[in-house]
């Protein structure tokens, strides 16, 4: 049973049980619309469902695409090419009568002398009597026409499967069969079947979702993008992946703060993230917070909207040397759990590195009032550089960086950029 059907000026061009992905990103769920049906004496109108929109609407968003009436023209000169090769005019018999070959020549003549706009014709009106079902009772003939009909081979004289289809692609039909309307006419796909017969709610997106399931495939081969709070953020993540998981390196990218980076540190990175999400950016993204007091506060921002599906924040994971790290304040040298309020990227670069020549933790600094969480912010700030030049070192040096206990910590940073999206 046919669930669905694409008709323009009231010529059917499509039709199926479940509309084409293709076809149905077309449209946009603005042009949605209910409808009632004109009454019969028997009952009263049923409601019908459809998204419809001008014919100009769709051409425009098809060239964009780049599913162009010049290349569709390009592939619909297949069937002038496969009719000129036919067996029809490549199987001439030796001692063919005289009318015959009269009419075999001028059958010929039309195919070769046959435009774009020929084939366009013919190809709309078949299909459209083909899809509706009067292809039988239409008096309706063309002399290209019995070069578009699939047939048996012991039944030439009939159509049994519809109409030949030369295009690469959905789109590419649809540009070509589009062009033999006006911009203005109307295009409309009802899928009022959809809703009666199998409890689709009217109100549902099946625009956006068709959107949605032709971008996944890409957004699975595309390079994951992660968003980092700065350039030693992405220096140390993309050498770390490079190193620890080299089979994954190409699925991620890191933003480059060197030649195109936002303001450095978390309000940055939170602005560039909203920014490209209003762009509606199709690959995925992550926007990657630490593990302190001012990337808790970025996330519960990211929390006030709703983001693409794509889109994604998330902090560094929970440290377990962190839970009991030495911090200067006020008060002295204290130990405490600095989970949320002071764990940067230093943190997870392993104990050797954050080793000081003393032979203790480079301590953590107090540095400021987190007013929103009521609790201090923290980072190293002595000695730095040195933590990330001492772990880079190590790194470039280990023979088996994948397993060298000295990277757990980076491993397990990693891991949880890895499961971001299938969590």
């Amino acid at each position: 049973m046919e669930t669905f059907t694409f008709r323009v000026d009231g010529r059917a061009l499509f039709t199926g049980k479940w509309p084409p992905n293709e076809l149905l990103s077309l449209f946009r769920e603005s042009e949605r619309r209910e409808r009632t049906q004109p009454p019969t004496k028997d009952k009263e109108g049923d409601k019908a469902y459809v998204y419809e929109c001008s014919v100009g609407y769709l051409t425009d968003r098809l060239e964009i695409m780049g599913f162009t009436l010049a290349r569709a023209k390009q592939q619909m000169a297949k069937l002038r090419a496969d009719a000129l090769n036919s067996m029809e005019f490549r199987l001439v018999p030796k001692k063919e009568p005289t009318d015959k070959a009269e009419v075999r020549r001028k059958k010929l003549e039309i195919v070769t002398d046959s435009r774009f706009e020929d084939w366009l014709e013919a190809y709309v009106r078949v299909t459209d009597a083909w899809l509706s079902g009067s292809f039988y009772q239409s008096s309706q003939r063309g002399p290209l026409d019995h070069h578009l009909y699939l047939f048996l081979m012991e039944e030439r004289d009939a159509p049994i499967e519809g109409v030949r289809n030369p295009f690469e692609e959905t789109r590419f039909q649809l540009s070509a069969m589009l062009a033999f309307f006006t911009r203005d006419a109307m295009a409309t796909l009802d899928y009022t079947p959809m809703v009666v017969n199998w409890d689709i709610p009217p109100t549902e997106r099946l625009a956006d979702a068709a959107t949605d399931s032709l971008l996944a495939p890409a957004r699975g081969t595309e390079p994951i993008v992660v968003l980092t709070e700065g350039r030693t953020d992405t220096r140390l993540l993309s050498r770390s992946l490079e190193k620890l998981f080299p089979h994954l390196a190409h699925l991620y990218t890191f933003l480059d703060h060197e030649g195109f980076g936002p303001q450095p540190g978390t309000s940055g990175v939170g602005n560039l993230f909203k920014g490209l999400a209003g762009c509606r950016i199709s690959n995925r993204i992550i926007a990657l917070f630490d593990n302190d007091a001012a990337g808790t506060v970025a996330m519960r921002k990211t929390k006030e909207r709703p983001f693409p599906a794509n889109f994604l924040a998330m902090q560094l994971p929970t440290l377990e040397i962190a839970r009991n790290y030495p911090t200067l304040g006020p008060t002295g040298l204290v130990h405490t759990d600095i989970n949320g309020l002071a764990c940067g990227i230093e943190l997870y670069l392993g104990v050797p590195s954050l080793t000081g020549d003393d032979g203790n933790l480079t301590p953590i600094q107090w540095t400021g009032f987190e007013h929103q969480l009521q609790k201090y912010q923290g980072e190293l700030l002595l000695g730095k550089e040195r933590v990330q030049e001492r772990y880079l070192q190590h790194l470039e040096a280990a023979a088996d960086a994948a397993v060298n206990p000295e990277f757990a910590d980076m491993r397990q940073l990693l891991r949880s950029i890895f499961r971001a999206f299938a969590e």
